[in-house]
């Protein structure tokens, strides 16, 4: 596993397992699974790829303005070497729901980015790459300004078939983009406003690649050992207008969350670290600070007998009723405790808990709300 240079690495003392069960896209035409990618370590290019059914049929202006449309720099696949159709033609090889079949023993497959002026000029791609391969069938290019896939006696097949780019009963289209991908993801909650008691994990993520979805959070982690082993589920995904409205490519249902008892963690200063995967193995390790402000009776500070006059001194005043009134550091107490005199254990025991004062309330321990990212790759 690599980190990026720069960010240090989350501590891990404190490991919650989460699963995150997500997988709904934001709306597009037409139907599609996820996008793969063709890996160098498989001999491809890094691309995506996606193919879009289409069963009522699409006519490839259409299928094309409909590709760029999705942003994320996808467009009709460009197909430059028998390697790379060799890769598309699996993506629909053997599954019929992407094939016309089969008019005149032929089968009619998705729409490619292939494209000419006319009925005899030389084919180009839409992206503009040079034309140097070609799969056609036999007797082809002939009778049309646009690519197919095409199988002659058979429900499929990689050759190549040039038709009228207006016709209407292509049922799917490939579509490729050469962008590379960048998980996105902001924790809303926590923050350093503070937390206490049971509420939120919760924010947003998505992939910059349309299409690409956040399918689980790996782990939560936080930087200081509890006194209790907890759990938490992380749920999705939760319909975000507000996120999709200022980033296009974000799936509608982008947003996350989980409930958690902060009372859990120790008071005081923590980071709170979050693991994210997506659907193509892309990781993405987002983390921030926050402030936990539960109270802690068991701190040395609360303890009969261990009470620190000396460094308490200025910090306490006399109280009614024979208390004393003290105020002690933040991350101990949002506020102000009270204690008595026990004859019994000739030593000062804890009166009330810790109480808010507000109209004096101690300064937040320093925190910055500031997200933190790193990309984790698998060896």
């Amino acid at each position: 596993m690599r980190r990026s240079a720069g960010v240090a690495p989350a501590s891990e003392n404190v490991r919650i397992a989460c699963v995150l069960l997500c997988g709904l896209l934001g709306s597009v035409a037409g139907a599609s699974a996820a996008p793969i990618q063709w890996k160098v370590a498989d001999g491809g290019n890094d691309h995506f790829y996606n193919v879009i059914g289409v069963p009522r049929g699409i006519s490839w202006p259409d299928a094309n303005a409909a590709a760029i449309a999705r942003r994320s720099g996808w467009h009709l696949a460009t197909i430059t070497s028998p390697e790379e159709n060799a890769f598309v033609y699996g993506l629909v090889a053997g599954k019929p729901q992407f094939w016309k079949c089969c008019d005149g023993g032929v089968a009619i497959g998705p729409w490619i980015g292939a494209t000419r002026a006319g009925l005899s000029g030389a084919f180009s791609w839409v992206t503009g790459e040079p034309f140097p391969y070609a799969n056609w069938a036999t007797d082809e290019p002939a009778g049309g300004d646009r690519v197919t896939l095409f199988a002659s006696g058979a429900p499929d097949g990689p050759l190549w078939d040039a038709v009228g780019g207006t016709r209407e009963d292509v049922v799917s289209y490939v579509i490729e983009t050469e962008e590379a991908e960048r998980l996105v993801a902001v924790i809303e909650e926590p923050t350093c406003a503070g937390s206490s008691g049971i509420s939120n994990i919760r924010g947003f993520a998505f992939s910059s690649i349309s299409g690409v979805t956040i399918d689980r959070v790996v782990e939560v982690t936080f930087d200081r050992d509890t006194d209790d082993e907890a759990e938490t589920e992380i749920a999705c995904c939760s319909s975000r207008g507000d996120v999709r409205a200022v980033f296009p490519v974000a799936a509608q249902r982008s947003g996350f969350s989980g409930i958690f008892n902060w009372c859990l963690l120790a008071p005081g200063r923590h980071t709170i670290s979050l693991l994210l995967e997506s659907s193509t193995g892309q990781k993405l390790r987002v983390s921030r600070d926050f402030v936990s402000r539960c109270e802690h009776p068991d701190d040395p500070f609360l303890t009969a007998g261990e009470f620190d006059w000396r460094n308490a001194a200025d910090a306490c005043t006399a109280g009614a009723g024979g208390t004393l009134v003290c105020r002690p550091k933040s991350e101990v107490c949002d506020g102000e405790v009270r204690y008595r005199w026990s004859q019994a254990t000739q030593g000062l025991v804890l009166d009330t808990g810790c109480v808010a004062d507000a109209t004096n309330p101690p300064a937040p321990p320093a925190c910055s709300d500031t997200i933190t990212e790193e990309v984790e790759t698998d060896d």
